[in-house]
């Protein structure tokens, strides 16, 4: 299994993705995840930026290994306009990662529950959403993961409920994003994975205290990333992702909007060095 950076912590101290490419690459990490927001943002990224991209990928040998569509809170909107609109920006990212050579997508902060409407009839929308999506992106030879979220305002706010929407959708091109530290945050171990065999590929490494989502320097509050990994591997990741083509990694999901950075390099070295010596589990 392998360690990916990705595109959110560059975003935030104004890097371009040329320069986080560069970055990530001079540590030796050969894949990369981009997120849809910031410099990511498929909707803004003119087309000569998009080239400049793409070569700096193939030029540093760095696979675009997940895009994470950040935004996708209007999949279970009550409203059918909002609901189009989400589905036409969740397009634009799936063809951008397409475009980069990748071949995932990641609904994530989805399945918002709106105020003052019954969670069911949210939830009919939310799956009416992923699957239209899914449709859509199986036409891109795209896979398209679905993150838990670790809020009660979300519909996706553990494992059991994001089992159950993936199988109520029932779409073989979709699969559970694992996401460390939110499993940490819910108090779900490991072994919530095991109704997933055979349909993991992708993960993040996430860093929380236990009750705020942080996105700390990995190995600040002693999340246990090898209990998980090791059930990964248990159930076959790497063979899963042999047949769809694609390499097991998981990516480094650090800092977040309310917490101050002082560099990239602190932020990234120090999160490598911690993986280096306890998580034997991923390589470079």
């Amino acid at each position: 299994m392998y360690i990916a950076s990705q595109s959110y912590l560059f975003d935030r101290t104004g890097h371009s993705l040329v320069e986080a490419i560069t970055i990530s690459s001079s540590r030796g990490i050969r894949f990369f995840d981009f997120s849809s927001n910031r410099h990511s943002d498929p909707s803004t990224l003119p087309p000569g930026k998009r080239k400049d991209v793409a070569a700096a990928l193939a030029d540093h040998g760095v696979t675009a290994s997940q895009l994470l569509i950040i935004m996708a809170d209007g999949i279970a909107s009550t409203s059918a306009t909002a609901r189009d609109k989400n589905m036409a920006y969740m397009q634009r990212c799936g063809e951008f990662i397409r475009e980069m050579g990748g071949r995932q997508a990641l609904i994530c902060v989805g399945g918002y529950r709106e105020i003052g409407v019954a969670p069911e009839r949210s939830w009919v929308h939310m799956l009416n959403s992923i699957g239209e999506y899914g449709t859509w992106a199986a036409t891109m030879d795209l896979l398209v993961g679905v993150e838990m979220e670790p809020h009660v305002y979300y519909l996706l706010s553990n494992m059991d409920r994001l089992y159950r929407a993936l199988q109520q959708i029932g779409l073989p091109n979709l699969y559970p994003n694992v996401d460390i530290g939110h499993m940490w945050m819910t108090r779900e171990g490991p072994e919530y994975l095991d109704r997933f065999a055979g349909r993991l590929y992708h993960g993040h490494l996430s860093d929380h205290n236990g009750m705020a989502h942080s996105n700390n320097i990995l190995g600040t509050n002693g999340v246990p990333f090898s209990a998980y990994l090791q059930k990964c591997r248990d159930m076959g990741i790497a063979e899963s992702c042999r047949q769809a083509g694609i390499e097991p990694v998981f990516s480094m999901e650090i800092s977040q909007d309310d917490s101050p950075v002082d560099s990239v390099e602190n932020w990234l070295d120090r999160s490598l060095a911690y993986l280096k010596a306890h998580v034997p589990e991923l390589s470079l």
